[in-house]
């Protein structure tokens, strides 16, 4: 199981040199780690540091391109993304984030983000938040929602946000280089029979199936936080954009 306030660091690359107890260490490792708070870092991955630091500077050119530049580079089915949280240099308002509270929707999520104050926080199952620093080397990964699912809640998928930088250090961008794992939509997701236990806890469904339903339930969750924003306050506001 995970340490107290950590996210756990699992080197990979036992699995590709090391010997048969060795591998099923780190593959124990990683089950543990997604039983505990779906959230794990791995190193010894394989992938060049140079390679990795490649894709970084491609990001920055990226969104240093005009905005009639970049709108042709937008897919938004992709489940590639680069993204980039604006240094902060406004006092940010009570409570906010540079991204909320939030779980991911499909099966894994793979992560390659700066180490920069105001950066990934998961939420623990005791209540706090966990600051998560990423190695300069590593990769955070963590359970979706559809594989919590696919696992009969054995394993979780957690709360996560970014947040904001203390106004303390310098302001800074933050890039995030960020790969969502999704099956074909229609792929029929049901109980692993490893997993079923005393029994299944949700019916088949089709992943298609289960992303409309998430993005019915935002939605939903979304227009009832405005109503209720303005039922508080009927006055008219200025939208606060998020940093």
């Amino acid at each position: 199981m995970a340490a107290e306030n950590t996210i756990p660091t699992i080197d990979l690359s036992p699995l590709t040199g090391g010997s048969e107890g060795e591998r099923h260490e780190v593959a124990h490792r990683i089950g543990a780690a997604c039983t505990d708070t779906g959230f794990f870092m791995v190193v010894g991955h394989g992938v060049p540091q140079e390679l990795i630091s490649k894709a970084r500077d491609c990001a920055i050119e990226f969104f240093a391109l005009p905005e009639a530049e970049k709108d042709k580079f937008d897919r938004p089915v992709s489940v590639a993304r680069i993204i980039r949280y604006p240094a902060v240099t406004k006092t940010p308002l009570p409570g906010q984030l540079r991204a909320g509270a939030h779980t991911d929707y499909g099966v894994m999520t793979f992560v390659r983000g700066d180490d920069t104050p105001g950066g990934l926080q998961v939420k623990h199952r005791n209540g706090g938040w966990i600051d998560v620093h990423i190695p300069p080397e590593a990769f955070v990964c963590n359970i979706g929602d559809l594989m919590m699912r696919w696992s009969n809640d054995r394993w979780v998928s957690t709360l996560h946000r970014v947040a904001v930088p203390p106004p303390d250090v310098v302001p800074t961008d933050r890039i995030s280089l960020v790969f969502f794992a999704t099956p074909n939509p229609d792929a029929v997701i049901g109980c692993f029979r490893s997993c079923i236990g005393a029994g299944e806890k949700y019916p088949p469904i089709t992943a298609a199936e289960h992303y409309l339903g998430k993005l019915m339930k935002a939605g939903h969750s979304r227009l009832d936080a405005d109503a209720a924003d303005v039922l508080a306050d009927p006055k008219p506001r200025e939208t606060q954009t998020a940093h």
